[in-house]
């Protein structure tokens, strides 16, 4: 995970809808952290089809596009992040159940 607080409640996230997915059987993921770079790169295969790698902004319109698909209520961490934003929104999807 990135090493700014404010990524990190951004792709825990992103991580724990990934998570549900994954228990769902609709996708399979991996997370990786370029250091180099500082950046985050989510790999995610479908359908048992090869990996697609997205960062962190993309992968927030993946999942969504897929939260859409399958009825689940789920929303992004407003940029630029952070355990405030995280909190408010987690509220947020809780409260639209």
């Amino acid at each position: 995970m990135a090493q700014y607080p404010y990524r990190i409640a951004r792709q825990e996230h992103i991580g724990d809808m990934l998570d549900e997915f994954q228990n769902m059987g609709l996708v399979g993921w991996r997370f990786y952290y370029d250091s180099h770079k500082s950046t985050a790169y989510y790999y995610i295969s479908v359908a048992n089809r090869p990996e697609d790698r997205y960062d962190t902004k993309s992968v927030e319109v993946f999942v969504q596009n897929l939260c859409d698909r399958e009825g689940i209520i789920w929303r992004p961490v407003p940029h630029p992040g952070g355990e405030e934003q995280r909190n408010k929104i987690q509220a947020w999807i809780a409260s639209h159940k």
